[in-house]
């Protein structure tokens, strides 16, 4: 179905019902012509329909049926304050932490700076959390000390403050992802339909299930990097016992654990050596050069000169994504869950 007549119908119907001029506002990129912008962005299949918010991409790509009612109710979420107002201190003191991560930002009133970074932050980075805001001005009669702060509350009564720059949106939106949802996460087949949409290639570490302390190595090095590279591609990590079947197709087995690979969803990369991970801007550069091309040349090269120099049955191969499997199928709503 040609999605570019029901999308200029959904623009008529924003203009119409948001009062809010200027809120929300479609566009639409020819990736032929704007090769840069759609280098950018990672473009790589069409339609792509996605939201763009203070110059970066989200996650969370639309992916519903083409139609009308599908797109706009993808709108309203992005429409909708997550933020909750707290409305007294004994509100305050009851709030429990159920499952999702409780962040809470404390400030004057609605017009302060902070408080406005702090929703658009919360819009685009905190997807997985609950949101509350006090608001000093509004409960007078409680006792409050009126400091501006953001804290995060999680399982365990462990409570984390922000300490960075409250009028800066990546810098604190990356705080709240981070809070709300580890930045690597252990794929399962209980979470791959989560975690697997084939909006963001992977870049996998594959290590034995008792191995925490590459886990963590992992964890750290991602941790450090940009938000652009941060939001280039999906971090996660898979015990080798899940996955062998992958590991296999790539020539891996136990003894080549810990090993780091992407997967495009066409084709798989192994890394050369995990503790590389370790180089300052190692990981940067693999990314550029998986977006690039640069990394499939590179393993295209190998098997040109394993052919000339060899038996060409026993030339070196890309492996095809094994991941892939995990997506969502053609049937939209259903998911393959043989092992890999």
């Amino acid at each position: 179905m040609q999605l570019e007549p029901i999308y200029y119908e959904v623009a008529q119907l924003l203009r119409m019902g948001n009062p809010e001029q200027g809120l929300i506002v479609l566009g639409r990129v020819d990736c032929d012509v704007e090769t840069e912008l759609a280098k950018k962005y990672h473009i790589r299949k069409y339609p792509t329909v996605a939201v763009v918010q203070h110059g970066l991409i989200r996650w969370d790509e639309f992916q519903g049926p083409r139609n009308v009612e599908s797109i706009m109710k993808f709108l309203e979420t992005h429409l909708n304050d997550p933020v909750k107002e707290i409305q007294s201190k004994t509100e305050l003191d009851n709030l429990v932490v159920v499952s999702n991560t409780l962040i809470i930002g404390y400030f004057t009133n609605y017009l302060d700076q902070e408080y406005k970074v702090f929703r658009d932050a919360v819009r685009f980075f905190g997807p997985y959390g609950d949101f509350y805001v006090v608001l000093y001005d509004a409960m007078r009669n409680a006792t409050l000390d009126g400091e501006h702060r953001i804290v995060a509350r999680a399982k365990y009564d462990h409570i984390e403050e922000y300490k960075g720059n409250k009028t800066n949106t990546k810098e604190l939106g990356m705080w709240i992802f981070y809070q709300c949802q580890p930045m690597v996460q252990e794929i399962t087949f209980a979470n791959a339909e989560i975690l697997i949409d084939g909006s963001l290639p992977l870049m996998i570490l594959f290590h034995h299930k008792d191995d925490h302390e590459s886990v963590k190595l992992f964890r750290k090095t991602v941790e450090s990097q940009s938000t652009e590279t941060f939001m280039s591609v999906r971090f996660i990590s898979g015990q080798s016992d899940m996955f062998s079947h992958a590991m296999y197709h790539m020539g891996k087995s136990e003894e080549d654990l810990p090993f780091i690979a992407f997967d495009t969803f066409e084709h798989m990369y192994v890394l050369p050596n995990f503790t590389d991970i370790e180089v300052p801007g190692t990981i940067e550069q693999y990314i550029e050069d998986l977006h690039s091309g640069k990394l499939h040349y590179k393993y295209h090269e190998k098997e040109l000169l394993d052919a000339l120099g060899g038996d060409v049955q026993e030339t070196t191969r890309i492996p095809e994504s094994k991941f892939k499997i995990l997506k969502q199928s053609k049937h939209r709503y259903t998911y393959v869950k043989e092992e890999l």
